[in-house]
């Protein structure tokens, strides 16, 4: 039996890009801008899940004109992978952990997801009687705020458009390849479509030597 073939993904130009990241109400904006910056892009599901703790901040905060990096947990198939962060992103990062006061004694942002969406009261009581099945609904119920009450109520409008929530994944992989003219191999690394200790062994690819080809900054 003939399987259909697979459809092109959707692709934003980077001025629509800039147009929904300009439109969005913050911290929101900045969800968009990790979505479409940190690596060869982000699933909504891992921006989501993205915590204070799974950034190097030592390592920035050494040299901030420096990319930061992430170590992107629970992604597709529990893969942990390894992304870069541009400087900028990492500063505004920053300045929003000082702004909510979770900066430790360390110098260091602490704390748990970046980007809540009422996580705090979310179903108290299964999140005591069930975590797994908690984390699974939150992430549902978060999924759902930020595409209907983001990324529809907002974004959309601003370019007249129906935007699918994996666009801006889709963009950023495709702007490095036609644009950056980072090979293609390196891209599929960063996406974490495989793991990354086997995508280093059998392509030999450091993930550092990645991350120096990719420019330092955010469209």
């Amino acid at each position: 039996m003939k399987t259909s073939p697979r459809k092109n993904p959707e692709i934003l130009s980077i001025d629509e890009i800039k147009k929904i990241i300009s439109v969005a109400p913050k911290p929101y904006d900045m969800a968009i801008r990790c979505i479409f910056n940190m690596g060869a892009g982000l699933r909504v599901s891992e921006m989501l899940r993205l915590s204070w703790v799974h950034i190097r901040w030592t390592e920035w905060l050494k040299d901030k004109d420096n990319y930061g990096i992430a170590i992107i947990k629970q992604s597709k198939g529990e893969k942990d992978r390894v992304v870069n962060i541009p400087s900028k992103l990492m500063q505004d990062l920053f300045d929003y952990a000082k702004s909510k006061k979770i900066i430790n004694e360390f110098n260091v942002p602490e704390g748990g997801v970046i980007f809540s969406f009422g996580i705090t009261n979310f179903r108290p009581n299964l999140r005591t009687e069930d975590l797994d099945k908690w984390k699974y609904e939150y992430l549902k119920h978060a999924y759902n705020k930020f595409r209907y009450n983001i990324i529809q109520k907002y974004c959309e409008p601003a370019i007249n458009k129906k935007i699918k929530i994996h666009s801006l994944r889709h963009s950023r992989a495709t702007y490095l390849y036609e644009v950056e003219k980072v090979p293609i191999e390196r891209i599929q690394m960063l996406l974490g479509h495989s793991d990354i200790q086997t995508t280093m062994i059998y392509t030999k690819i450091n993930p550092i030597s990645t991350f120096d080809l990719i420019e330092n900054k955010e469209i």
